[in-house]
Parts: C-alpha cells; sequence; structure tokens
C-alpha cells in the first residue's frame, strides 16, 4: 500500500504556470529638437561661409549639451537611494530594489567604456557592494544540498519563510543519475543561495518499491508549504548526460526556481555562501531548517 506522501506525489500533476512580463513600457516621444539656423547645401562666397561655420558652431554645442544632460540623467538614475525597510516590505517585498541593482548593474557594463563613466564606475560598483550585501542581509540564505531524514522532511518545508522556493530530491544513492543530480543540485544552491536545496533518500520516506524503481530520481518542490512542482523521473525528460545548466532551465520552465536577478545581484560579488553537501543527516533545531 502506498504512503499518504506518494499517493500525493502520484495524484499532484506538474503545476504549469503562464509567465506574466511586465508591461513595456510607451515609446518615448522625442521633445521639440531646434532646427538649424540654415539648411541644404554648404553655401559659397564669405557670406556663406560664414553661416556654414555659424551652423557648424551650433550644431557642436547643442550635441555638447545633449551629452550632458544625458550624462546628467544617468548620475540621477543611478543614485544611491534605498527605500526605508518597512515601505519596502509593505510595496513589493523588495523587488524594485533587486530591479535598480540590476539595471544600474547592466548601465554599468553598458557604459564602461566611456571616459566619464570609468571615472564614476569604481564609486558605484563600491556603493552596489554594499546595498547588495545589504539586501542579501534581508533574506534567509542557505548555500547548501542538505540531507533530510524522513522525520525532518515536512518541518523542513513547514519552517521555510512563504516566498521561498524548497527543492527537494528524493534519490537513491545507488542510481547513477540520482548521484549526478545530487552534484547539480549542489551547484545550483551556490548560485541561487535563496532557494532551500535538500535530498532524502527514498527508503527514508517508506515509499513503495514500484516508485523507488520507476519514479527515480524525483524533484519536489513547495512554496508557501504547498507543493508547486511534482517532477518525476527526470531522466525521461533530460536524459542521463545532463548538466547543471540543464536542470536550472527544467526548473525555470516547469516555475520551480526563482528568476536569475537575484542570482545576478548576490553572485557578481560572490555574496553566495560556499556549496556544500551535507552528508550527515540534519541534527538542526526545527528553526532552523
Amino acid at each position: 500500500m502506498a504512503s499518504p506522501l506518494e499517493e500525493k506525489i502520484r495524484g499532484n500533476k506538474k503545476s504549469n504556470y503562464a509567465s506574466s512580463s511586465e508591461d513595456e513600457g510607451e515609446e518615448k516621444v522625442p521633445g521639440y529638437v531646434p532646427q538649424p539656423m540654415m539648411d541644404g547645401m554648404p553655401q559659397t562666397g564669405p557670406k556663406g561661409v560664414l553661416n556654414d561655420y555659424r551652423r557648424f558652431k551650433y550644431e557642436e554645442r547643442l550635441a555638447r549639451a545633449q551629452e550632458e544632460k544625458k550624462k546628467v540623467e544617468l548620475i540621477n538614475k543611478m543614485a544611491f537611494t534605498v527605500k526605508p525597510k518597512s515601505e519596502e516590505d509593505e510595496t513589493d517585498g523588495g523587488k524594485s530594489s533587486s530591479k535598480d541593482l540590476l539595471d544600474t548593474l547592466e548601465q554599468l557594463e553598458i557604459d564602461g567604456g566611456d571616459p566619464f563613466m570609468q571615472q564614476y564606475r569604481a564609486q558605484r560598483i563600491q556603493q552596489m557592494k554594499e546595498q547588495a550585501k545589504t539586501h542579501g542581509k534581508k533574506r534567509r540564505m542557505f548555500g547548501n544540498l542538505t540531507e533530510l531524514r524522513g522525520d525532518k522532511y515536512a518541518v523542513a518545508i513547514d519552517s521555510a519563510p512563504p516566498d521561498v522556493f524548497v527543492i527537494i530530491h528524493i534519490y537513491d544513492e545507488f542510481f547513477i543519475t540520482c548521484v549526478k543530480l545530487n552534484r547539480c543540485l549542489a551547484d545550483l544552491a551556490k548560485k541561487y543561495p535563496t532557494v532551500k536545496f535538500c535530498r532524502i533518500q527514498s527508503h527514508q520516506l517508506e515509499l513503495s518499491k514500484e516508485f523507488q524503481e520507476k519514479g527515480l530520481p524525483a524533484i519536489l518542490v513547495y512554496k508557501s508549504g504547498n507543493m508547486i512542482g511534482n517532477l518525476l523521473r527526470v531522466t525521461d525528460t533530460l536524459g542521463e548526460s545532463f548538466k547543471m545548466n540543464d536542470i536550472e532551465d527544467f526548473l525555470h520552465d516547469n516555475n520551480c526556481l526563482p528568476s536569475n536577478d537575484e542570482a545576478r545581484i548576490l553572485g557578481a560579488y560572490n555574496l553566495s555562501p560556499r556549496p556544500s553537501v551535507s552528508d550527515k543527516p540534519s541534527d538542526t533545531d526545527d528553526d532552523e531548517l
């Protein structure tokens, strides 16, 4: 007879969520641009040469003014501002802070060759490091693949904050693909330190022999205590020559991983904990799971 967990796994179909993207902003209509004083082809004669020179100097000043305006706007955009924690939590849970960090990081990469930006870059990167560290401290950090015992399975799920993905690999230590998947998940735990990665041997859950033979390797994903991903025998989709990137894409395709944005912020400055796999079953208190 199958255990209650196995019946739930078998009966819970894989969920597919239509990903929504933010509405693209409306195309900005350029403002009024003053017209040059003279139109047409270059003119000859003293008067024509003088007019051509005036036109050239006018366009030169206009281009310089536009360039200076662009730099000022960029500096203002990248100004080091942070919402108060209470306001941030009430609005979007800190997502705006993450997006601002990413926008600034991308802008610095794009304009890195500009002499003006090179002078500004060092100061901004230092500020971003401090902001990224502060942002990271607000979130529960994991960074490893934790071994669970059967009696800690439910605790690991229920003790996680509601915004945390809990990814559990049900494995058999004698299956080569399970061993390989454990290595990939340990690497992903480093890349996604705010995701709780766990593994548990199938015999710890009293699963049926049929499930252990035909359902592994299996990945179950929880959030807010609910199962949102039920990925059985993942090798049917990935084959047996999968790599970490394949597992990452597979989880993203099934909406079982957060976006790469936060991983970029924390990983860009080596703020993630070192990856590890704890072979010893967890003996920590329930609150620490």
